[in-house]
């Protein structure tokens, strides 16, 4: 029996998401506030593992230029204009990809693990979300849980 993954894939909620109009908004907000300095938009947590339930949002990650400082004048500029898809709030948070060689932190190895890129400007998020992917695979760190929240320790 040959499944057709194509059909199976148009009845995730992830692909309707992906081309929906709060993306679409975060792209061009991000494109203009930004310009060259934005590298593009990664859906992560709940909503990339397909695992949303009652009282979920949308997590997105705009991956910005190092020469932009990540500070709370960022969200506060995004949160002027908040956005919602299918009554979800979304949320987004603001990045810089981190440099190769650099340690993996559990934020970027959750990212590595369920990101979904959404939009990107060039291929350096794809190009390094597989090179962290890699890493995950090598099996040096390990995803454990404590008080329900994800945690990576080196392993054993």
């Amino acid at each position: 029996m040959t499944t057709d993954l194509t059909t199976e894939r148009l009845d995730d909620p992830t692909c309707e998401l992906a081309a929906s109009a709060p993306i679409a908004e975060a792209i061009d907000r991000a494109a203009a506030l930004f310009g060259d300095s934005f590298h593009g938009i990664v859906l992560y947590g709940s909503s990339a593992r397909g695992e949303m339930r009652e009282g979920s949002d949308i997590d997105l990650l705009i991956v910005l230029d190092p020469t932009i400082p990540l500070n709370r004048s960022l969200y506060r500029v995004w949160d002027e204009r908040p956005s919602a898809w299918r009554g979800r709030r979304v949320e987004v948070h603001f990045a810089h990809l981190p440099p190769a060689g650099a340690r993996l932190s559990g934020f970027w190895a959750e990212i590595a693990r369920d990101g979904i890129v959404l939009h990107e400007c060039g291929a350096a998020i794809s190009d390094r979300l597989s090179e962290l992917r890699r890493e995950l695979r090598s099996g040096r760190l390990e995803r454990r849980t404590s008080h329900g929240q994800p945690c990576w320790l080196d392993a054993a």
